[in-house]
């Protein structure tokens, strides 16, 4: 007997050039291990429509075992709507005890029709199993959910964040204060608001005529845990002239940045370089330059690390300035399938760092 398990990754199965040489293998070489007795089984979740697993479905001499955590989906789903919106409100110090309390009093028509596979393993945090997963899928964002716990990958070309139905916010002023004033009438003063700034400078060009963004992108934090895209400014520029921008808008004049991140990854060293050299002109010119900065190596697969800005966009847990250059919120629009992705990128960066996941050595 051949067990093959997990025989292809996200990054894999995520680059069509991996994808068919993952298939190729398996064609060419798995299908004849052996002899002719030999039986061969796959195991492994299914990453990509068009990948290794998919294409093992379509196969007349497999025999599949398809398994989802979620069996049947429960048929209330009006319940669970009005369950999610009180799941998600970050504005409820009490929204995690309240959701549940609300599910425990609606129990039996928020259950009724669903199913699971494993009904009894249930993590302590949760009520149920049902609403484990309900609560995962909230959680991860319905790409990761499906993927991962359903066996039902979406079409990765769908677009992914439906930025109509976003937060988002105007930026107002009262006796000298600033504050963001969201849409639903919220308001949180900016000086309560932990600062933080990402960098993702542009590499060299990818192509004749065609570069990336260089992204500057200014975060805020409230203790809810709520972000705010307060700033940004993305354009097709050198080192000399958004080092300049960097540290202006990291300065007390605009916004006060508590920390600074920037992105190394494919600059080859260049971005540490340009900073330091730019710091220390700054402080010959007597203009402030008083911040460090840690300086991120990104490995992971972009398309799927962008992807987990899912359910802090769905969910209204980032907000979004009304004032933020068109480009910016296009790429959200555009994602996966458009031409550029800085503005995603970057974000996710910065939420990701702000949330204590990745920490970079300071300069």
């Amino acid at each position: 007997k051949f067990i093959g398990d997990d025989l292809e990754s996200s990054e894999s199965a995520n680059s069509p050039t991996l994808r068919q040489k993952t298939k190729d293998f398996f064609s060419d070489v798995v299908s004849f291990i052996g002899s002719s007795d030999i039986s061969i089984d796959i195991c492994g979740t299914k990453i990509h429509q068009e990948g290794l697993i998919s294409e093992l479905e379509k196969r007349p001499d497999f025999q599949v075992y398809k398994y989802r955590g979620l069996v049947e989906y429960p048929a209330n789903q009006a319940l669970w709507d009005q369950w999610r919106n009180i799941y998600v409100d970050l504005d409820d110090s009490k929204h995690m005890e309240n959701a549940k309390q609300f599910y425990l009093s609606n129990r039996f028509e928020m259950d009724e029709g669903g199913k699971t596979l494993w009904p009894d393993y249930v993590k302590p945090r949760y009520p149920s199993k049902i609403y484990e997963l309900m609560a995962t899928r909230v959680e991860v964002g319905e790409g990761a959910f499906n993927k991962e716990i359903q066996n039902e990958p979406l079409d990765p070309e769908r677009q992914l964040f439906d930025m109509g139905r976003a937060e988002y916010f105007e930026i107002m002023a009262h006796a000298g204060k600033r504050y963001v004033q969201r849409d639903n009438g919220k308001q949180m003063f900016i000086d309560d608001m932990t600062i933080f700034a990402i960098v993702d400078p542009a590499g060299p060009p990818k192509a004749k005529g065609r570069t990336d963004f260089t992204c500057i992108m200014i975060l805020g934090r409230d203790d809810t845990g709520r972000f705010y895209v307060l700033d940004t400014w993305m354009k097709r520029a050198k080192a000399d002239d958004w080092l300049n921008v960097m540290f202006e808008m990291c300065s007390p004049q605009q916004w006060g940045v508590h920390s600074l991140r920037v992105k190394e990854t494919g600059t080859m060293g260049l971005a540490y370089e340009a900073f330091r050299r730019e710091k220390a002109d700054r402080m010959v010119r007597n203009e402030w330059c008083n911040i460090t900065a840690g300086f991120l190596i990104e490995s992971a697969n972009k398309p799927d690390r962008i992807a987990k800005l899912e359910p802090f966009v769905n969910n209204k847990w980032v907000a979004f300035n009304h004032n933020l250059p068109h480009e910016c919120i296009n790429q959200m629009k555009l994602f996966p399938g458009g031409d550029h992705d800085d503005f995603p990128d970057c974000l996710e960066e910065g939420i990701m760092c702000m949330k204590g996941s990745r920490l970079a050595l300071s300069q």
